[in-house]
């Protein structure tokens, strides 16, 4: 006895010292000669676990250790090894494995704060495979020991939000991640690596992937905490990536799905910013920002393990693309992303031509669905703020071929209901409406290539119509005996024309708002507006003398730059659609307070960053531009910009400004030579 004491010590010594040796032949020698072991002497009182001698829960560790190196002939010695184990004593294995199993569920919080999450999760995933028979019964009957291991490894995954703010990517490189990589833009505290924790899902999903979802489905409902439902989101992202192909069980994935969308329905961030608020919200991460961006990923991904049943349901499908276009314009970037990446998700599941912009066409194929629902949700008081922000969201992303002719009507109601907003709700959402009206117009340019809605072309008169206008005026005894032309009407102006008329109508008087971020976006929306009417004389030249009194009240008497430079474009745009109509007004009333302006700040240091930078920028840029289009040829004219243009080519101290204002001193020369336009 003494003597099977001395050698289980001297192996188990043996083992410790060499399991973990910097050589992996080593490793493998030593859980080899473990396995012959068992081979030789399988009855040995080192493997009856009622011998004091036995070693077998120690073999089980030294397996687990196998099976985590980074050698793949080490894991499969390891693998050997533990084949060997259970077919010596089986039951005695699965005892060993399901205490393990609750130890490392016991410890799990403390390890991980204490930053030793990575290998506690590690050995949890060589765990399970050990035991997917009972794992797939302990998920079935809702067993303590997996429903604890769930709600403390819930409890463990913590968001470090202080770190988001370093890990943002570009947009487009965002949409382009895999689901599983887009996670990684979450950081975890305690330094718990994505990977490792992607690998636990994995093999938890392979033991049975719907038994999970309704465990987490359950779990979610059961507790109230953001942070505890962001946690088990995770976990079910990260398993429902890793299933291959569409879940032939999809009951748990619709229950799952629509828990997801009453979230996001129902979960309050800051969408937008508010009218009289300067300030950059996209780094503002809460609990309720994660929660939302990781509800969008899994409805995405829920939508794709149950597309058969989402294409027989079209309102759960629309459903699912208007809360997610709702979030596509959010001013928090994680929350911005997921939305992104979500539509993206669903674009590519439902069979649509990868070759094609794939949510252009997803988004095309449901207009009719998704206008309508955003028509109601304008009518409602509830969830009236939904309504710019998805159709926004819509418009942007919406095909050129603008608004069919079934929900045009539907597309005026809605920019309607927003004009009338303007004057309800305490104009808290005037900034958030502002820009919606700015990207509708701006689709409606696209769809024209910025050339603007042209006039309705009417047919000529017939020459049976013609000789039927002869007979009844010589019946009518008329002067002489010539045919008098009847002078021709003017078309009808088109509905959407009209539509935007009252845009501009509406919207400039804001242009005199106390919050820059509405001036700015007013001034968008009136150049969008502008381009759009080029066309028709008749609104476009009265728009640009009533707007101008508006702009005239900013450049003589605001300081603010930004304003300033935005001003400025916005000239250039009515230089090009209106020609010579503002040739005084830019010569004798807006050129000399920009010129005072320019003198002011001209030895001033403009960092790019500054306002004062892209002010000279735009108004160096624009300025040559602005008196082509309005004619100036006349030399006394020009004359009247050399001195600025001297001071800035001279004493600028940026570079590039001083080249803009070199490049602007050359042309005019040119122009005062020629007298023409280059």
């Amino acid at each position: 006895m003494e003597t099977e004491t001395n050698l289980k010590e001297y192996l188990l010594l043996l083992a410790k010292r060499l399991v973990a040796n910097h050589d992996h032949c080593v490793r493998k020698s030593i859980i080899e000669l473990f396995n012959e072991l068992i081979t030789v002497v399988p009855k040995s009182s080192f493997f009856e676990s009622e011998q004091e001698n036995c070693i077998v829960p120690n073999l089980i560790d030294i397996c687990f250790i196998g099976l985590t190196d980074q050698y793949e002939i080490v894991k499969a010695s390891a693998r050997n090894l533990f084949e060997a184990l259970c077919r010596a004593n089986s039951n005695q294995v699965d005892d060993i494995l399901h205490d393990r199993l609750r130890h490392i569920t016991d410890k799990l919080p403390i390890v991980v704060r204490q930053g030793n999450g990575d290998a506690i999760v590690s050995q949890l995933t060589v765990l399970l495979p050990c035991l997917s028979t009972e794992i797939r019964l302990l998920l079935d009957s809702r067993a303590p020991e997996i429903v604890d291991l769930f709600r403390i490894l819930a409890q463990s995954l913590q968001f470090e939000k202080k770190k988001m703010a370093i890990t943002k990517l570009d947009g487009g490189k965002l949409e382009e991640l895999k689901i599983s990589e887009f996670l990684t833009n979450l950081p975890l505290k305690f330094d718990l690596n994505h990977g490792i924790l992607k690998k636990f899902c994995q093999e938890m999903g392979k033991l049975g992937f719907s038994e999970v979802l309704d465990l987490i489905y359950t779990e979610m409902q059961a507790t109230s905490s953001q942070n505890f439902q962001s946690a088990y989101l995770y976990l079910m992202i990260l398993i429902a990536d890793s299933q291959n192909g569409e879940n032939q069980r999809c009951e748990s994935g619709l229950l799952m799905l629509e828990l997801l969308l009453e979230k996001i329905s129902t979960i309050e961030v800051n969408l937008h910013v508010k009218d009289d608020e300067i300030r950059d919200t996209s780094l503002c991460h809460d609990d309720a920002s994660i929660l939302l961006a990781l509800s969008l990923i899994g409805t995405a991904l829920l939508a794709e393990k149950c597309r058969n049943h989402l294409e027989r349901s079209i309102k759960l499908r629309v459903e699912t693309l208007f809360y997610i276009l709702k979030h596509c314009v959010s001013k928090n970037w994680i929350v911005a992303s997921a939305a992104q990446r979500a539509l993206r998700e669903l674009a590519k599941e439902m069979n649509i031509d990868q070759n094609l912009n794939s949510v252009t066409l997803l988004l095309d194929s449901h207009s009719p669905y998704i206008i309508s629902k955003i028509v109601l949700a304008c009518r409602r008081k509830t969830d009236h703020i939904d309504a710019p922000l998805v159709f926004r969201a819509f418009m942007e992303r919406s095909s050129h071929e603008f608004m069919p002719e079934e929900t045009r009507h539907q597309c005026i109601q809605i920019v309607d209901s927003l004009l009338q907003s303007l004057d309800s709700f305490e104009q808290k959402h005037t900034l958030l409406i502002s820009q919606c009206l700015s990207t509708y117009i701006n689709a409606v340019n696209r769809s024209t290539g910025y050339k603007g809605i042209q006039q309705e072309v009417q047919p000529s008169t017939s020459k049976e119509r013609t000789e039927e206008i002869k007979d009844e005026e010589r019946e009518e005894n008329l002067e002489g005996d010539d045919v008098l032309m009847m002078e021709a009407e003017k078309p009808p102006v088109p509905l959407v024309v009209q539509n935007i008329e009252g845009i501009l109508k509406r919207t400039k008087h804001l242009l005199f708002s106390p919050y820059r971020p509405i001036q700015i976006n007013v001034l968008a929306v009136l150049n969008e507006g502008l381009l759009c009417v080029q066309n028709f004389d008749d609104i476009l030249l009265p728009m640009v003398h009533q707007n101008w009194l508006s702009i005239g009240a900013h450049f003589t008497g605001s300081k603010d730059l930004l304003l300033q430079a935005a001003i400025v474009e916005t000239i250039r745009i009515m230089s090009a659609v209106s020609k010579t109509f503002i040739y005084r007004r830019v010569l004798f009333e807006w050129w000399p307070s920009i010129e005072e302006r320019l003198r002011k700040i001209a030895d001033a240091p403009s960092r790019h960053l500054s306002d004062a930078y892209k002010f000279q920028i735009e108004v160096f840029k624009s300025l040559p531009v602005i008196l082509v289009n309005i004619g100036v040829d006349d030399s006394k004219e020009l004359a009247k910009f050399e001195p600025i243009l001297e001071i800035f080519s001279e004493k600028s101290r940026n570079p590039q400004i001083r080249d803009l204002a070199n490049e602007f001193r050359q042309r005019l020369y040119k122009l005062k030579e020629n007298f023409s336009v280059d």
